[in-house]
């Protein structure tokens, strides 16, 4: 009798799975909508259970993910970057309070982004011909952000172009910090990557631990951002407190996030206390230069793009 044969690979069969590719015999009925359908079913059912557990142990269960993944017990959990991107999804999608999508006033007026004076030279040099002097733009630019300024003719007309301008740029920004927000993770893998560099963990380690930590920053982010912005959607606090809202969600997202590293690094490190203290401070200190790395990175993407 002729031996049956993989489908996908060739191999001889000695049972319904290919001991070389792992693929499965086909089986009469493998051909059928019903069966179609519940392995559609069995798919969506199986990625609802992992995707809830992975939930639930990302939340609550600081490190383990990351712990088991590196000891390779994967079955249960989702990988890591599954996770973030599922994550990162439901952020963009549900959040009220998004420090990802930085609008055009806030990189060329804040003083406080590190590529500011740079954005706004290149911004008031695209659109004025000739370019505006530095003391003019200013007030150009932080009309945006203090819509009553007053302003000469010649800025109310560079004003006119700005906000036309700022229109394009916004929206590829809500575009571009979808996909963009993924650099948060080598960003945050930096700063265990340089504390521990004397003991030589591999590099793996650093980022499936960045993963998972940038993936829960995402989740509290849209948890308390809808806590945050209550006050303000009530009608308690009016936009001109937007400094003050950005102050209270970045103390509160810190001290959430110290709060989960600080177990996190001990199980995944096997740090004494004293060091995981030190570590899961600078982790959560550092995101401050990381946001503005990732924010520079995105005006010049988008600014270049548009």
């Amino acid at each position: 009798m002729e031996k049956s044969r993989c489908a996908n690979c060739g191999a001889e069969l000695a049972g319904p799975w290919c001991a070389q590719c792992g693929e499965r015999a086909r089986k009469p009925g493998d051909l059928t909508i019903r069966k179609y359908l519940g392995e559609l079913l069995d798919a969506l059912t199986n990625l609802e259970g992992r995707f809830w557990g992975s939930l639930r142990a990302l939340m609550f269960k600081p490190g383990l993910l990351t712990a088991d993944y590196l000891a390779g017990r994967r079955v249960r959990w989702m990988r890591p970057l599954h996770l973030f991107l599922l994550i990162n999804l439901l952020y963009f999608f549900l959040t009220a309070w998004n420090t990802f999508t930085t609008e055009l006033q806030w990189h060329i007026g804040a003083e406080g982004f590190l590529h500011q004076a740079v954005a706004s030279r290149l911004v008031n040099d695209k659109l004025n011909e000739p370019p505006l002097a530095s003391e003019e733009w200013r007030q150009v630019t932080l009309s945006l952000l203090q819509p009553d300024r007053k302003l000469d003719e010649a800025q109310q007309d560079a004003r006119g172009r700005l906000i036309d301008y700022a229109r394009l740029f916004n929206s590829r920004v809500d575009i571009y910090s979808r996909t963009l927000i993924i650099i948060m993770i080598p960003l945050i893998m930096l700063a265990p990557l340089v504390l521990l560099a004397l003991r030589r963990e591999g590099s793996i380690v650093h980022l499936v631990m960045a993963t998972h930590w940038t993936a829960f920053f995402l989740l509290i982010s849209l948890v308390f951002g809808w806590l945050i912005s209550l006050p303000f959607l009530l009608g308690w606090f009016t936009t001109d407190n937007i400094e003050l809202q950005d102050f209270i969600a970045t103390v509160i997202l810190m001290g959430l996030g110290f709060a989960w590293t600080l177990p996190a690094v001990r199980k995944v490190y096997q740090l004494g206390w004293a060091k995981a203290v030190l570590l899961a401070a600078a982790i959560n200190v550092w995101l401050i230069p990381a946001l503005m790395l990732y924010r520079a990175v995105l005006f010049f993407l988008v600014f270049w793009s548009v």
